[in-house]
């Protein structure tokens, strides 16, 4: 059942399907979806959970296994496939054909991927997912849902505002998601330490202009605009100032998953403004992207991509890697 991004939380108090599918090509509302499935599956019981990253040489025999063994624990379980590409090979069909056979109601499949093309929608694999579980798609954001997005999470985040607040806040983001969000997590701070606080106009400049020459997403913008001195210059600075790499690593995966699709229409002959405007890209974002769809291809994306998985797991303490060398390494690959 196709379903929108609002109607998630709702859905799963009523029935828990075997299949949640979350695909579109804004990042920060895929993971907003993602977690509102995971918080309520998490709820229902669902506390272990197991995540694969699905590309063209994805091992299918430990997510056959992972979904298998399960049921000899008798734990509740998620098993998250996470798709960088919406083009979706002969195995991959398979595979998920045969797991909607596959009824344990330990087992609960939670899909990410970018949008899903008008085509395969109409397939029959695709539609006897959508038979038994609960598709989200998601679609960027018009001007005034974007606002609408904005002063939500900012009641999220408990944060008392102005409308000029939330005029200015738009406009200096651009309709960027992951802009905003890091905007409005620091605007949270400033909440935390004082209760009288009201978020103007004054607020909002200030705390975009006091970051906004050295922010994650203006460092990222640059090396996919292929400035190597200035996105290295930029990174270096974030690091002076303490900025979590993995927000940055995050924001870097996010824009070369988002670039991907893209990628494909173009080596499939479509000319680059045909490809931004299929993906959506705001007209302010277009040259950055230009300038980047006309430099990388699919295999440096994908090898970039891996690289991010590193740097990742180094955060989180899996291997010995520092995470400031390979996102140096990231941004000089991009810039090429």
């Amino acid at each position: 059942m196709k379903i929108r991004p609002t109607e998630l939380a709702q859905a799963l108090t009523k029935k828990i399907p075997t299949y949640i599918w979350v695909s579109g090509n804004e990042e920060a509302l895929l993971l907003e979806s993602s977690k509102v499935a995971r918080d309520n599956l998490r709820t229902a019981g669902f506390t272990q959970r197991e995540v694969f990253f699905v590309d063209n040489g994805f091992d299918w025999k430990k997510f056959y296994n992972a979904a298998q063994n399960l049921s000899l624990f008798s734990e509740k379980k998620i098993l998250e496939l996470r798709f960088s590409s919406a083009k979706f090979d002969e195995k991959i069909k398979s595979a998920l054909s045969e797991n909607i056979k596959y009824q344990d109601p330990n087992v609960i499949f939670l899909l990410t991927s970018p949008r899903v093309e008008p085509q395969v929608l109409k397939t029959k694999w695709y539609t006897s997912i959508e038979s038994t579980g609960l598709l989200v798609q998601i679609w960027p954001l018009k001007k005034d849902e974007f606002y609408t997005w904005l002063k939500s999470n900012l009641i999220k985040h408990n944060i008392k505002f102005t409308k000029e607040a939330v005029l200015v806040l738009g406009e200096r983001v651009e309709g960027n998601l992951l802009a905003a969000s890091q905007e409005i997590q620091k605007l949270a701070l400033l909440n935390e330490n004082d209760q009288d606080f009201i978020c103007d106009e004054e607020t909002v400049l200030d705390s975009v202009t006091s970051n906004s020459q050295y922010s994650v997403y203006a460092a990222v913008d640059s090396a996919l605009e292929g400035a190597s001195t200035r996105s290295q210059l930029m990174l270096h600075k974030l690091q002076a100032e303490g900025i979590p790499p993995l927000l940055i690593v995050n924001a870097i995966a996010r824009e070369l998953r988002a670039l991907l699709p893209m990628l494909d229409l173009c080596e499939k002959g479509a000319p680059i403004s045909s490809a931004m405007e299929t993906a959506k890209v705001w007209r302010s974002r277009q040259n950055i992207i230009r300038a980047a769809l006309t430099r990388l291809t699919p295999s440096k994306v994908w090898l970039l991509l891996e690289k991010a998985k590193v740097i990742d797991h180094a955060i989180k303490g899996i291997n010995n890697r520092d995470p400031w060398t390979q996102l140096s390494f990231i941004f000089i690959t991009l810039c090429q």
